[in-house]
C-alpha cells in the first residue's frame, strides 16, 4: 500500500497520472479566471443606441446615393453626436467577486507571488505553495490538518482521519486544503465520485491548485470519464518552463482581478 507521501512524490513527477496529495470551476473553465468566464453583454446605453442608429442611417444614405460623397458629412455628424451624448456608465464590479478583507488581500498577494515564483522555476516553489496552502487558516488549524494527515497514512486510522478532515472543512468553509486532503483519502478508500466532487470544490476556489488538478484527472480516468479527464489534463500545470510561466501568469492575473 502506498502512503500519501509516496503518492505526492510521484504526482509531482507525473501530474497527469498521479493523485497529488490534494492542496476550482460548474466544471472549472479553462486556465485563468479571467479566461474562465465569458463577459456579459454590455448594458443598454442611450449613447450606444443613438450611435448605432446614426451609423445605420449614414450607411443607408451612402448606398442609396452612390454618387454623393458622405464622408465629410458623416464625420461631422458623428463628432456632434459624440459630443452631445452622455458619457458611458462606469463599469460595475462582477457580482461573483466579493470584497476581500485586508488580511485576505495580503494572502492573495502572497499567493500570487508564490505562483510567479513557480512560473519562473524558482527553487522549492512547489513546496512553498504547499506550505502556504497548509497555513492559510493559522497555526492552530495547520497543526490539526497535519495531525489528520498523519492519521491518513495508515489504513487503520482512516476513519479518524476522515472525521478530522471533515471537521476542518466544516469549520473553515473557505480553506481548500482540508478538502484536498479529504479528496485524496476518499480516493484511496474507493469513493472516487466523492473525491472528484471535492476536487471540483477546491478548483472552484483555486483553479491553479495543481494538486487538485492532478487529482481530478485521476478521478475521471478511474470513472472512465475520459473526455473530462483530457479536458482537466489540458488545464494542469505544464512541465515546459515557458508554458508553465504563461500558465502561472494567467492565474496571477486572475488572483489580482479578484483582489
Amino acid at each position: 500500500m502506498w502512503h500519501l507521501s509516496q503518492i505526492f512524490s510521484l504526482a509531482l513527477l507525473i501530474p497527469a497520472a498521479s493523485f497529488i496529495i490534494l492542496p476550482p470551476a460548474s466544471p472549472v473553465p479553462p486556465v485563468s479566471r479571467s479566461l474562465l468566464m465569458t463577459s456579459p453583454p454590455p448594458p443598454f446605453s442611450p449613447r450606444s443606441s443613438l450611435l448605432h442608429s446614426s451609423f445605420s442611417s449614414l450607411l443607408h444614405s451612402s448606398f442609396s446615393e452612390p454618387q454623393r460623397d458622405n464622408i465629410g458629412e458623416a464625420r461631422e455628424m458623428l463628432t456632434k453626436l459624440i459630443a452631445q451624448t452622455e458619457a458611458p456608465p462606469a463599469p460595475t464590479s462582477s457580482p461573483e467577486r466579493r470584497p476581500r478583507s485586508s488580511v485576505a488581500r495580503l494572502r492573495a498577494q502572497k499567493e500570487a507571488a508564490l505562483l510567479m515564483a513557480l512560473g519562473s522555476n524558482q527553487p522549492n516553489a512547489v513546496e512553498r505553495l504547499w506550505e502556504f496552502w497548509f497555513n492559510e487558516c493559522g497555526r492552530a488549524n495547520e497543526k490539526k490538518l497535519r495531525d489528520a494527515e498523519l492519521l491518513a497514512q495508515s489504513r487503520n486510522t482512516w476513519a479518524q482521519a476522515e472525521d478530522q478532515f471533515r471537521d476542518l472543512c466544516q469549520n473553515n468553509p473557505n480553506w481548500v486544503e482540508p478538502r484536498n486532503r479529504l479528496a485524496t483519502l476518499l480516493f484511496l478508500k474507493g469513493q472516487v465520485e466523492d473525491s472528484r466532487v471535492l476536487c471540483e470544490d477546491v478548483l472552484r476556489k483555486k483553479p491553479w491548485h495543481f494538486g487538485a488538478l492532478a487529482g481530478i484527472v485521476l478521478c475521471n480516468r478511474s470513472l472512465r470519464n475520459l473526455e473530462a479527464a483530457d479536458r482537466w489534463k489540458a488545464r494542469g500545470m505544464p512541465r515546459a518552463p515557458r508554458d508553465r510561466a504563461e500558465w502561472a501568469m494567467a492565474h496571477v492575473k486572475a488572483i489580482k482581478l479578484g483582489a
